[in-house]
C-alpha cells in the first residue's frame, strides 16, 4: 500500500477536519503544534528531548504569527 505524501499545511487542514468529526475541536496553532510533536517524536523515538520541544514552540508561533501590515501614520 502506498503513502500520499501530504505537506505540512496539508496535514495540519486534514487533523483539523478529522478531529472535528470526532467532535473534537483545535485550532491552526494548536494542531500545528501536535502535527510537529508528533512528527519529532516519529523521527526520532526516546531521543525526543526539551530543546526539540522548545524548537517547536518557536517554530510554531512563527508559522503562526498574524502578519503585519505596514501603517504609515
Amino acid at each position: 500500500m502506498s503513502q500520499i505524501e501530504l505537506t505540512h499545511t496539508q496535514k495540519v487542514q486534514y487533523l483539523i477536519m478529522a478531529l472535528a468529526l470526532q467532535q473534537v475541536q483545535v485550532n491552526e496553532v494548536v494542531a500545528d503544534a501536535i502535527v510537529t510533536t508528533y512528527e519529532g517524536i516519529l523521527e526520532k523515538g526516546g531521543e525526543y528531548s526539551l530543546k526539540d520541544i522548545a524548537k517547536v514552540f518557536v517554530d510554531v508561533s512563527e508559522r503562526n504569527k498574524p502578519e503585519q501590515t505596514d501603517k504609515q501614520s
